[in-house]
């Protein structure tokens, strides 16, 4: 089975919901569920942008440009 979570942010940023999607998706992939996170690619406090794709855990992270029109 696949599970996509969205969350704003995630790591390395740090905070509540981005350990919590984390603890969350590392759950779920020690259980052999195939876990994808969506995400920005902002890295707060920073003028940086993070990689499109990486995996942690066990954990693929897709990270997306913010774009406001």
């Amino acid at each position: 089975m696949k599970i996509v979570q969205i969350t704003p942010f995630f790591i390395p940023n740090s905070g509540g919901v981005e350990e919590y999607v984390l603890q969350i998706s590392e759950f779920l992939a020690d259980r052999k569920f195939e876990v994808d996170v969506l995400t920005t690619n902002i890295l707060r406090g920073q003028n940086r942008r993070l990689k499109n794709i990486e995996r942690y855990n066990n954990v693929t992270i897709f990270r997306f440009t913010l774009s406001f029109h």
